[in-house]
């Protein structure tokens, strides 16, 4: 198990690239074994990609990105209702959905609203929706922290649907409650931090700044070109 709430309190992080530090280490007794064309490492952007790039880039594995949108509830858009991927991945909270009153048209039009906001970044972080080559690889997604865990649900969809022979859970800080979960939907998590006490994500880290557009790109582009040398 990986160290418990009575572990460090909060920030445990100074930034998303220490949070990548300390989540590779965790990472390399999982992948030593496997061939390094084997393990494909996603970042789910934005801030995941920042994290995802320190693991890539110490575990010596291909990088790549995912965009995965929360559909907020009507008025409470940190509500998460499910989730998005700019391709055809969805995952739906139909116990929320049903408690909250919602009919299916207004499902769709917010499943609608947030697909055409995941496709927009896509096409502005030059990301193909869903078309990371993970077919028989191990897909190790990463993002810098669970909350609602709705958005890495529907990122464990899309990378078996995409053909992925495995799929690892990697993330700096979950709730504990959340770890055993996760664990029926993928093959392994694999958390720095699991706690009872997360209240939220940021409070974790030190530094925990908006990832800029640029920021995601400049990693992306830099990878792209270490895999073409």
């Amino acid at each position: 198990m990986d160290r418990l709430s009575r572990s460090p309190r909060p920030p445990a992080f100074r930034d998303r690239i220490d949070a990548g530090m300390q989540l590779a280490e965790r990472l390399r007794p999982r992948v030593s074994t496997l061939p390094l064309d084997d393990v494909v490492v996603i970042g789910l952007a934005r801030g995941g990609v920042v994290v995802a790039a320190e693991v890539a880039y110490l575990l010596g594995a291909r990088l790549e990105a995912m965009v995965v949108r929360k559909l907020g509830a009507p008025g409470q858009p940190e509500l998460a209702i499910g989730a998005i991927t700019a391709g055809t991945g969805r995952v739906l909270n139909r116990a929320l959905i049903a408690d909250l009153r919602l009919s299916e048209p207004q499902v769709e039009r917010i499943t609608e609203q947030a697909r055409e906001e995941a496709r927009a970044l896509s096409r502005e972080l030059g990301i193909r929706p869903e078309g990371q080559d993970v077919a028989g690889r191990t897909a190790v997604l990463v993002d810098d922290g669970l909350a609602t865990g709705a958005t890495m649900r529907v990122a464990i969809d899309a990378a078996y649907a995409m053909g992925a022979a495995r799929v690892i859970v990697a993330v700096p800080v979950a709730p504990l409650s959340m770890i055993e979960p996760f664990r029926t939907v993928a093959d392994e998590v694999v958390a720095v931090i699991a706690t009872n006490q997360l209240n939220a994500v940021g409070r974790w880290y030190e530094v925990f700044e908006n990832v800029p557009s640029s920021t995601v790109r400049s990693i992306l582009d830099t990878a792209r070109r270490t895999r073409e040398v």
